[in-house]
Formats: C-alpha cells, structure tokens, sequence
C-alpha cells in the first residue's frame, strides 16, 4: 500500500514530496527541493522503517553549495553503523532519526510511542542538520495532548512546538514551518 503526503514550507521557500510504501518493511522516499537560508537545496531521502515504526536504514543526498550523502544502517544488533560498517556509539540507544528539513521523521516517534492523551516520553534520537551537514545525538520529548495534537520539544536546544497530526500519525501542521497541502 502506497500513501502520498506533499509538504509546502513556510518559513523556507521549500516543498517536499514523500512516497510511503508499506510492505514487511516501510520503504519512505522523500524528495525535497526549494531555497532557503540563502541557498537552493534539493535532498534525497530514503528510510526503511521495521512494522515497529522503528528506523532500519537511513540514506540522504544533499546537493546544494557542498554536495554530500548519508549513510547509516542498524546490525542484528540494533547498533548503528555507517557506510563503511563502523559501529556509531554515540547512537547506542537512538532509536528514532530526526531529519531536519522534514516534517516527515516526527511521525516516527509518534506512531511507535503510542502515547495516551497526557502521556508523554523522553527520547535520543539520531539528529541529521541538513543545513550544516552534521549527525549528533539530541533529547527529544514527545507529549500526547489529545484531539492529534503533540508538544515536540528538542530538550537539547529548547525549542518547543506544538504538531497537528492527522489520524495516522503524519504531520498536518508544524506550525510556521510546514504545513501538508496533500
């Protein structure tokens, strides 16, 4: 089963496209195109998800002023490796990978979570900077308020937004960033 889902950005003058095929595994595509911070910008992503909603693979192309790509996979034993099979320990534990020019990654939280209305959560996740080009670790915090809405707070920088999710768990609203237009 094949979903669609087209973001349009409002603060930046880009829009991704994103193809979600369920299978044994979810294979996500995501292609996202545009300009922003002074910059054209065109990212490739592929993800592959266990039924779990939990990150197996992760490979990002980005081509802007520096062209660069991204490689990382999960061993049998949930351990992150990067494209030459070198073990990541500064991800030991991250289950999770957020992307920074997509709204798409925070679907991964909150459809594996499956947190009740008032329940809330913790995480580390893999975090991608698109922008800088950078992979770190960063605390996450995902809170169900109930009627679709989650407070997603990066606990690392302390931002802290309030995400409108449609009933399976996509992003709707990320208010003054994306917002869905399919």
């Amino acid at each position: 089963m094949q979903k669609i889902k087209v973001w349009k950005n409002s603060m930046l003058n880009l829009t991704e496209f994103v193809s979600i095929e369920k299978e044994e595994m979810t294979t996500v595509k995501g292609y996202i195109t545009g300009e922003g911070y002074e910059k054209p910008w065109q990212v490739r992503y592929t993800l592959t998800l266990n039924p779990r909603w939990e990150a197996q693979t992760v490979f990002i192309e980005v081509m802007s002023e520096q062209n660069y790509t991204i490689e990382l996979y999960k061993n049998e034993l949930q351990q992150w490796l990067n494209e030459k099979g070198e073990h990541l320990e500064a991800f030991d534990g991250c289950i999770d990978v957020d992307i920074s020019f997509t709204p798409f990654t925070n679907t991964l939280p909150i459809n594996r979570l499956q947190l009740t209305k008032g329940e809330g959560q913790d995480i580390k996740v893999v975090y991608v900077d698109v922008r800088h080009g950078v992979i770190k670790t960063v605390k996450q915090r995902y809170l169900n308020k109930g009627s679709q809405i989650y407070k997603y707070e990066n606990e690392d920088s302390g931002y802290i937004s309030e995400l409108i999710v449609d009933k399976d768990g996509y992003v709707v609203d990320y208010p003054g960033i994306w917002q869905q237009i399919y």
